[in-house]
Order: structure tokens, then sequence, then C-alpha cells
């Protein structure tokens, strides 16, 4: 549901930073512009999260566009941030837990809100996601923000490993240059809606011997929905191991055009059969903010799935890679999207004991593939939600 709007971003940042005392850096601040569309991240825009504040001292932080307050009136992609508290635990080596409120106040859900440190040149100091000059102890003194590192607080915002997000997701300007993005990043566990707030809880380790007081992370948003293989069935009791499909979760606001199924071979590794998203076989229902589609492969003598020992499928977004996933055993593929890539086994498989009308699928709750595990055969579910499972 969606709740009462907080401060905007510019007000927020104003008024912390005379509350604190901080002077904006000095440093030229590369100026944020419109993100460029990407089917598989969706980019909402660079920001700076600033912290100031030391164990036994109330501590403070807040979110600006990158370069400053002066910019946070551009809102390319529609979140504000407001500071709801910041812990800080230690007194040599120490930890902090910034949670900040974020706002939707676009018009489209993000499905998986991620969180990732960038480095920008000519911005953020060499070899860190801090930006350069802003690292400073309670005496004002400039230190280096190397050896600060992010975290996952305590009971706070999953720290996980990030994939797929580039420098090309970034849209800057001449002249500037996305260096390198985090392996790593903060991802909520839910969607956010529209005109919705969501907690975001940053953390930061500093080791001993760094006296940091004040520091400020480079980062940016990204919406990381991506499709996922849910549920399939291909060998079972039944004649020609009718009925054979794949089902393929796709969050809302991906783009389906350029999507297809590719079915691999385990003998050999090459591709059998490759299947748009638009196809004939294809249908599809709609399950809160996600799309199932169903690829109902036609009976054929034999079945139109290959019966494992290896076998594959996988997600492919033109001529990229987008799931490589397989059944009894792992496979290499030898040609595709997936060529030269190894597969991940599932771990479960059916037989041609398989009762008919049972299937493989994924049950848990979440928002991404990685938050559901493989079961067993059950009862097939094909343009349902699966045995067990829920979408946020």
């Amino acid at each position: 549901m969606a709740t009462k709007r907080l401060a905007t971003l510019a007000l927020a940042g104003a008024m912390l930073l005379g509350a604190c005392g901080q002077q904006p850096s000095d440093i030229a601040a590369p100026v944020a512009t419109a993100p460029a569309s990407n089917a598989a991240v969706r980019n909402l825009g660079l920001y700076e999260l600033h912290i100031e504040g030391g164990a036994g001292k109330k501590a403070h932080a807040y979110v600006t566009r990158v370069g400053g307050a002066a910019l946070s009136a551009q809102e390319v992609s529609g979140l504000t941030f407001t500071l709801k508290s910041v812990a800080v635990s230690g007194t040599d080596a120490r930890s902090y837990a910034a949670v900040i409120g974020v706002e939707n106040r676009g018009v489209s859900r993000i499905a998986v809100p991620t969180y990732v440190p960038v480095a920008v040149s000519n911005y953020t100091e060499a070899g860190t996601y801090f930006v350069q000059g802003a690292t400073k102890t309670s005496d004002g003194s400039t230190v280096s923000a190397s050896g600060i590192t992010i975290a996952q607080a305590a009971g706070g915002t999953p720290l996980v490993n990030v994939t797929g997000i580039t420098a090309a997701d970034f849209s800057v300007p001449t002249g500037t240059t996305v260096e390198s993005v985090s392996s790593q990043g903060w991802q909520s566990n839910a969607g956010l809606e529209a005109e919705a707030i969501q907690d975001v809880t940053f953390g930061f380790d500093i080791p001993a011997g760094n006296a940091a007081y004040r520091f400020s992370l480079v980062f940016g948003v990204f919406d990381k929905a991506t499709p996922w293989i849910n549920e399939l069935s291909y060998d079972t009791a039944a004649t020609n191991d009718a009925p054979e499909f794949v089902e393929v979760v796709v969050p809302a606001g991906v783009d389906t055009s350029n999507l297809s199924l590719v079915l691999y071979n385990g003998n050999g590794g090459a591709s059998y059969r490759t299947d748009s998203f638009s196809s004939t076989i294809v249908s599809t229902t709609t399950v809160g903010n996600h799309s199932l589609y169903t690829f109902n492969y036609p009976v054929v003598n034999g079945g139109t799935l290959q019966n494992g020992a290896p076998d594959g499928l996988a997600l492919c977004r033109g001529t990229e890679l987008v799931q490589f996933i397989s059944y009894e055993g792992e496979m290499v593929a030898t040609n595709g999207c997936a060529n030269g890539q190894t597969s991940m086994n599932i771990g479960v498989a059916q037989a041609n004991t398989t009762p008919a009308g049972q299937s493989l699928q994924l049950n848990g709750s979440g928002n991404k593939y990685s938050d559901f595990t493989w079961q067993a055969p059950a009862t097939a579910t094909p343009g349902a939600l699966n045995n067990g499972q829920t979408l946020n």
C-alpha cells in the first residue's frame, strides 16, 4: 500500500548539510543524464550516500544525486530518499548501518530494487567507490577511503553478488566514464510499488586505524528484473510424454520482443529447437506483477523435449545469455547464446515412470530465480503459480 509522501530529496539534503556543517565537495561532479534503456536492467540513476558520525556521537546520513544537493531536483528516475536512522558500532574498527526510506515516485513498479556501488572517472577515489576528497576525520582532515568496505548490516537489506550490470548501462556526459561497477550490492527481497516506500539498509565496515568520520558512496539504482525458467515437464508415463511444456516467469516491465527459449541436446551440446515468446505454442497468463509464458510443445512421436542425461534449456535475449539450466546432469553448449557455457543442473529429474500430469517446478517466496528451489515431480501447474510458490 502506498504511504504518505516523504520530504523531497533536495530539502532533506539541504537540511542535513546545514545540521552537519558539511560543505559540498569542490570536485567537479559528473552530471547525471537520463539513463539508457536496457531490457534486462533498468537504470534508475546515480546517487551519493553521505554519512557523518562516529562511535558515541550522533550520526547523520542523506542521499543526493551525484554532485550534491544542487542536482537533486533532477528526478530522472522518480526516486527520493529520506533518512530513517544511522547506527554506529565499535570504536577503532567500526560498522555503520544507515536505514534509508526509498520512495518510488514513478508510475511503474520496480521489480527487483538493487543498489550497486559505482566508480566514476575523476570523481571517485582510485580503487574505491567513494567520492574523492570527501572522506574526512572529525577535525576535517582528508583521509583515504581505501579499506572501507560495503557490508550487510545485521537484519538489513541483503548484500548479494550482482551480475549483468556494466558501465554500458549508464548514460553519462562525454568526458565522464563509469570505470567500474561493484560485483556486490544491496538487493531488496520485495518489489517497490509506484507511490510506495521501502526501507533499505546500507552497511559499511571501517577497519581499525582508519579515522574516517565522513564519507560519501557513489551508487547506482537498478531494477534487476530478469525472467527465469519456472517449471518444466519432459518425461512421464504418458504416451509421448504429453503434455510437455516449459513455463517462464517474466516480471512486469521486461521487454520480451527479443527473448527466446532454446532447447539444447546434451549429446554434443548443440541446440535443437528455438521459440520466441510470440510463438504460436506460447500461452500467457498474468499473476500479480508477473507474466507466466508457457511453451506448450506439440505432441510428436517420442516427444519434443529430450529425455535427459543430460539435456538443457536456455533463455536468450538476442545473442545474450540470460539463463542456462539442465536436468540429469551438467552440459556445455556448443552454439547459440549459451555457446561455451556450462549449464546449472537443477538437481531433480523425471523418468518414464513419473505419473502423467506432474512436472518439475520451483517453490518458495520471492521475486527472482535465486529465491526459489527446484522440487521433485509434483502436480503440474502450467500458467499458474507453482505448488508452494509466492511471487512478490
